[in-house]
């Protein structure tokens, strides 16, 4: 399932993220759920480098909303990390 993700700000359509949206950080739950896989799968792909790296705080990791939204409106809805 691909998904282009695109924005209303008001009212026009914008392509991407505002920067509070684009800087915005995911835990993993959220991002697993974002993504539509699972937690472990998303360790597997963060661990094979195939997602965009997560920010480390403490002990628990974080992903950059916009980047996963670029990530994804460039790669195929399955989050197997190929190329369309």
């Amino acid at each position: 399932m691909h998904m282009a993700i695109e924005y209303k700000e008001g009212g026009q359509a914008v392509d991407g993220a505002s920067t509070f949206e684009h800087n915005r950080l995911l835990s993993k739950a959220r991002t697993s759920e974002f993504l539509g896989i699972s937690e472990r799968h998303l360790d597997r792909l963060s661990a094979s480098g195939v997602v965009p790296p997560p920010i480390t705080i403490g002990r628990r990791k974080y992903w950059k909303f916009g980047g996963l939204v670029d990530w994804t409106n460039s790669h195929s809805g399955s989050a197997s990390g190929k190329k369309k």
